[in-house]
């Protein structure tokens, strides 16, 4: 029996997009012959590589002189973006999963020209037309969009449940499959390293606090350097692992290479052996949007894959995964306050019963347990002989 083949398709480079990598990873592992593609955006990443069994593409999107002019670049972009699709539109593909909106105008498209000979997922990684920014007629062009691309979708996955729910009621469709976005074990047991510890020269006497993750406004960055300002504490350091537009303003801080240290992003294999290096997780998201109230992010699995107990923000989706798996203390207010009140009741970091707690968890949800939903999924089409 011939593979089933599988157009996978994002807007970003795939660095740092563990999601879309592990999925397409396990597809191939699976027996799929997986090609995804992305975007070019640095000229130091190969436009093509096999990895893990997986072709992947990367279209460079465009020259720095078109990139600076403003409504060419939009023009370009489109013209772009529709080449790329129809050239993909020659092979002979069994399904296209499309990783957020953007790209499913394009996946509908392909399933047009296919004569619907095509199965076509939405994998939608937020809550898409609730996104933090979106307003005004730029917010209706987005949920009109959406309403009508999802009737041509065969299934569509979202990140969270309360996510799922807010799908089916919005437009009334299957209740979407929910698959987190939950890291790869490497070992069975959670392996320490003192990777920060090295780098920055902190001594084993300190609790390092970590925060990963893109560092821009809305992620509670201001808030917890705010609150670490306040606590003052003389057994513990801050670290930021990641980049973003708010790197400068914590590199400003007055405490900066004393208490308060930032580190870049790293590749996703070697990802939890930094975020061991700490001894809590920090993910206090602010409540500025839909799709971030009823997020569970990445943080959140990575911190509790390395081992780490969690400070999180009061968000409902959050707060009941941490209250209910006891893996760390949620806030009741989303500001300065409730993250020193959420701070203060944190259970002894060297607890064993929280260290149970953890691992248990640990053992739930993990890519492991997560891939098993995306084979169940794509294993339907051929249950009801769709492919």
């Amino acid at each position: 029996m011939a593979k089933k083949r599988v157009f996978s398709v994002v807007f970003n480079d795939l660095r740092n997009d563990n999601r879309v990598l592990n999925q397409a990873f396990s597809l191939a592992s699976e027996g799929y012959d997986v090609t995804l593609m992305g975007i070019q955006r640095k000229t130091s990443l190969p436009t093509e590589e096999q990895l893990n069994g997986v072709k992947i593409i990367r279209k460079r999107m465009m020259n720095n002189t078109i990139e600076r002019i403003k409504y060419v670049r939009a023009v370009y972009f489109i013209l772009f973006v529709w080449l790329q699709f129809f050239r993909q539109a020659r092979v002979k593909y069994d399904i296209i999963h499309c990783h957020d909106l953007n790209t499913l105008q394009f996946g509908v498209l392909m399933k047009f020209i296919k004569l619907g000979k095509v199965k076509l997922i939405y994998d939608a990684h937020e809550y898409e037309t609730q996104r933090n920014g979106l307003h005004g007629l730029k917010w209706t062009y987005v949920k009109l969009k959406e309403r009508l691309l999802i009737r041509f979708c065969d299934r569509v996955i979202t990140v969270g449940p309360t996510i799922a729910d807010e799908y089916v009621r919005l437009y009334g469709i299957e209740k979407p499959v929910v698959i987190l976005n939950c890291p790869i074990l490497r070992s069975e047991e959670v392996i320490k390293k003192n990777l920060f510890r090295e780098q920055f020269g902190i001594p084993a006497s300190k609790k390092i606090f970590l925060y990963q993750g893109y560092l821009y406004p809305g992620r509670g960055i201001e808030v917890i350097l705010e609150a670490f300002d306040q606590l003052n504490l003389a057994d513990g350091v801050l670290v930021f692992m990641g980049e973003g537009t708010l790197t400068d303003e914590i590199k400003k801080h007055k405490k900066y290479g004393e208490s308060v240290f930032v580190h870049p992003f790293v590749l996703g294999d070697v990802l939890l052996g930094y975020t061991s290096s700490a001894d809590c997780g920090i993910a206090f998201i602010e409540d500025i949007s839909l799709s971030d109230r009823y997020c569970l992010p990445n943080k959140l699995f990575e911190y509790i894959a390395a081992g780490l107990p969690v400070i999180s923000s009061g968000l409902p989706d959050l707060k009941k995964f941490i209250n209910t798996y006891k893996v760390g203390t949620a806030a009741d207010s989303n500001n300065v306050e409730g993250f020193i009140q959420a701070f203060n009741n944190l259970p002894n970091l060297d607890s064993p019963e929280l260290a149970r707690h953890i691992l248990n968890t640990r053992a739930l949800f993990n890519w492991g347990t997560q891939e098993k939903i995306l084979f169940e999924l794509y294993k339907s089409f051929e249950d009801k002989n769709q492919l």
